[in-house]
């Protein structure tokens, strides 16, 4: 049973260009988000995975998600 869709797009494009293919609400909350220093990192190595699912957690109890979506380690690993 389909509970939700997920947007799959290819990142080739400049992302100038697919910036302008969000609603103007996201490229406000992301405008906002680089003027207070936020940064992306990539983890190859999952050495912050723990730091992640602190995180992931602290979001999924907050907003009171079903109990599937608390994915456990192993399922990033």
């Amino acid at each position: 049973t389909p509970r939700t869709n997920n947007i799959v797009r290819s990142l080739d494009k400049p992302i100038e260009k697919m910036l302008m293919d969000f609603e103007h609400k996201v490229r406000k909350n992301l405008k906002h988000a680089n003027s207070t220093g936020l940064k992306i990192e990539i983890d190859t190595t999952c050495s912050r995975l723990l730091e992640l699912l602190k995180i992931y957690y602290s979001i999924m109890d907050r907003n009171d998600v079903e109990q599937e979506y608390y994915f456990e380690e192993n399922f990033y690993n």
